[in-house]
C-alpha cells in the first residue's frame, strides 16, 4: 500500500522521472501478487500518468487482477483510464469494465464521469451509446457547493 501512495503522490505531483521512479517501478513489479486488485489499479494508473507504463507491462499488471467485475465503480473508472491511455488489455475486458462504468454513473461523481468519457472517447467501442450515457449522466449532475 505504501508503494502505491508513494507512486501516486510522484504522478499527481508530476515528478520527472529519476532513478526513485525507477526504483519504485521495479520493486512493485517486482511483488505484484503482493497487491490488491484496487491497488494494482491505483498502481497502473499512477506508472501511466507517469508514462513508465508500457503496453506489455500493463498486460502484466491486469494479469494480477483476480476479478475485474468485483472492482468498485471508481476502480474501473481508473482502470478503464489506464486501458485507454496504454491501449492495453483485450477488448473484451475494456468492453466489461466500460460495461460496469456505465452501469454505475448514477454513483459515480462529475471527476470520474469525464475521465470515463475521455476513456470512452479515446478508445471507442461498438456505438457511442455508452459515451452519451456518461456525458448525460455529467450534464445532469448538480454542481458541488464546495469550492
Amino acid at each position: 500500500a505504501e508503494l502505491t501512495e508513494a507512486l501516486r503522490l510522484c504522478s499527481e505531483v508530476g515528478l520527472a522521472r529519476g532513478h526513485l521512479l525507477r526504483e519504485l517501478r521495479s520493486a512493485s513489479f517486482q511483488s505484484l501478487h503482493k497487491f490488491s486488485d484496487p491497488n494494482l489499479v491505483s498502481l497502473g494508473m499512477s506508472l501511466a500518468k507517469l508514462r513508465m507504463l508500457t503496453s506489455a507491462s500493463f498486460e502484466e499488471l491486469l494479469a494480477g487482477i483476480t476479478d475485474v467485475s468485483a472492482l468498485k465503480p471508481a476502480s474501473s473508472v481508473a482502470l478503464l483510464l489506464t486501458m485507454a491511455w496504454v491501449d492495453g488489455g483485450d477488448a473484451a475486458t475494456y468492453e466489461k469494465v466500460a460495461a460496469q462504468v456505465v452501469a454505475a454513473t448514477q454513483s459515480l461523481h462529475v471527476g470520474h464521469l469525464c475521465d470515463a468519457a475521455w476513456a470512452l472517447a479515446a478508445r471507442p467501442i461498438g456505438s457511442s451509446s455508452e459515451l452519451a450515457a456518461v456525458c448525460s449522466a455529467a450534464f445532469e449532475q448538480k454542481p458541488s457547493q464546495q469550492r
